[in-house]
């Protein structure tokens, strides 16, 4: 949940992921074996009623995998993928005799298919040397295609803003419930300007604070980290400041009261048409922890907070409705490469409880639980104090960091071609 570290101390957490899929790839290129293809009427449906739209069809080329057929997409692909090289070049040429303005006009739905793309464009691009001269073929196709479908500027400042909307609904209490402490709240008042959450940011502008989750997911979001204490805004300001002045003094930390809250908010990046990374206002994940017992691990006591967190269901977006944020079951499970932002249990790629997950990353009681400022603390380089943030800031330091990796430039390499 939130979290960062510093850029340069921390290793590439995708690798062993990319690893598998181009691997698994490999065969399906090579022609040695067959994909087995289970997919749900969702996926069968994903982007329009017929089946047979080149954009389903090639949702499913993209992100088909074995087994797990229950599972509904997120916004990272399954690790058993298995591309049909031949099929998919075929698609990919087919999209582009498609006009999108006339026959795919939903911005949407434009957004999430590039997103698709985008991802399978990123993937291919860490291992580039591991299939020969067929993955090349693959990613100019793929850069054309995401070039193919790619919004103005103008259009993408419309897009909707998920997360307001559904707040709108009543659907879900905004404000945590002390007396149900595991019935979810979405929080009212995360970007107000003068509000009582705090989006922290890096007081000397220096970097991105959630790398971690940056890295891990190649910049296809952005993410922003908020706190809030009970007392207000002014005392959370007061205890980010006492935090770093304390780190930088090496001496105890502030103890964090009882009821703080802190929230891990992701939205959806795009490419423009121009071919320069563009932070949606699509929200695609929150998590959100509420301390009850700030003097205690989750190990010693597993109510010590109430976690929370809602993922985007895909097609409720796609079909406007107001409630598109939706909770996370307590048994719930995902990759737990993706839980754990790297496989930090073995080299498996099972799944695990997505609510589990959070004691491995924040245990620890109190404000050493707050990765944001623990990490920071343990980076080699100096201390970056805390401060109050902008979502402008904040997003345009992850499209900075998108802009600057290879695969990015080389997706621009074969959108200029």
């Amino acid at each position: 949940m939130s979290g960062g570290a510093d850029p340069h101390s921390m290793p590439s957490r995708i690798s062993r992921v990319v690893l598998l899929v181009i691997l698994a790839s490999l065969c399906a290129f090579n022609g040695t074996c067959q994909s087995l293809h289970k997919t749900n009427a969702v996926e069968a449906t994903m982007y329009d009623p017929d089946p047979g739209h080149v954009a389903n069809r090639l949702y499913r080329a993209l992100y088909t995998w074995k087994g797990d057929d229950e599972a509904t997409p997120s916004h990272w692909p399954r690790q058993k993928v298995v591309y049909d090289g031949a099929s998919l070049k075929s698609l990919l040429d087919e999209l582009m005799q498609l006009n999108v303005a006339k026959d795919f006009p939903d911005p949407i739905k434009r957004v999430f298919l590039q997103r698709d793309l985008w991802l399978a464009f990123d993937w291919l691009a860490q291992q580039p040397a591991l299939a020969g001269g067929e993955i090349p073929v693959i990613q100019r196709k793929l850069a054309r295609a995401i070039q193919h479908v790619a919004l103005p500027l103008a259009q993408l400042r419309q897009l909707p803003d998920n997360y307001e909307e559904q707040l709108g609904t009543d659907a879900f209490p905004i404000e945590f419930d002390h007396g149900a402490p595991n019935a979810p709240f979405l929080p009212a008042g995360l970007f107000a300007r003068a509000g009582s959450w705090i989006m922290v940011g890096d007081s000397d502008t220096r970097g991105v604070l959630t790398m971690q989750h940056l890295d891990f997911f190649r910049g296809h979001d952005a993410y922003m980290v908020f706190v809030r204490l009970p007392a207000g805004r002014a005392a959370t300001i007061a205890f980010l400041n006492n935090l770093t002045t304390a780190a930088k003094g090496h001496s105890k930390l502030p103890a964090l009261p009882e009821g703080s809250q802190m929230a891990l908010v992701s939205q959806v990046m795009a490419v423009d048409d121009k071919c320069m990374p563009f932070p949606t206002t699509i929200t695609e994940n929150v998590q959100i922890r509420v301390y009850r017992q700030p003097n205690d691990s989750l190990t010693k006591t597993p109510d010590a907070q109430s976690r929370f967190e809602f993922r985007l269901d895909r097609a409720a977006l796609f079909a406007h409705k107001a409630i598109t944020l939706r909770p996370v079951g307590a048994k719930e499970t995902d990759w737990q490469s993706i839980n754990y932002l790297g496989t930090k249990k073995g080299d498996s790629d099972n799944k695990a409880a997505i609510m589990g997950s959070c004691i491995d990353c924040h245990d620890e009681p109190g404000a050493e639980s707050f990765k944001t400022f623990s990490q920071m603390r343990a980076a080699r380089a100096q201390i970056r104090p805390m401060g109050v943030s902008k979502r402008s800031d904040e997003v345009g330091r992850a499209v900075t960091w998108k802009q600057h990796q290879f695969d990015f430039q080389l997706l621009r390499d074969f959108w200029a071609q």
